[in-house]
């Protein structure tokens, strides 16, 4: 599925988290709200979801921005 890849938009579920890393790898999970303005509720959660999971920073790197970065060509 190389060229499938999931975001983080209103996710907080670890089980889906966990499926989807599984099923694409963490290289195909990318950060993403569908509420985007600078300081709203639900950045705040995804961002504090994230950081519960048991992932390593160079992980977390790559979903937050090291993924898109990559597939967007920048």
């Amino acid at each position: 599925m190389p060229k499938l890849y999931f975001d983080t938009a209103l996710g907080g579920h670890k089980a889906a988290f966990n499926c989807a890393r599984a099923l694409v790898g963490i290289e195909h999970l990318v950060y993403g709200s569908d509420h985007f303005m600078a300081g709203n509720q639900f950045m705040k959660m995804t961002n504090a979801f994230l950081e519960s999971l048991d992932l390593s920073e160079s992980d977390k790197e790559k979903i937050y921005s090291g993924n898109a970065l990559r597939f967007l060509r920048m």
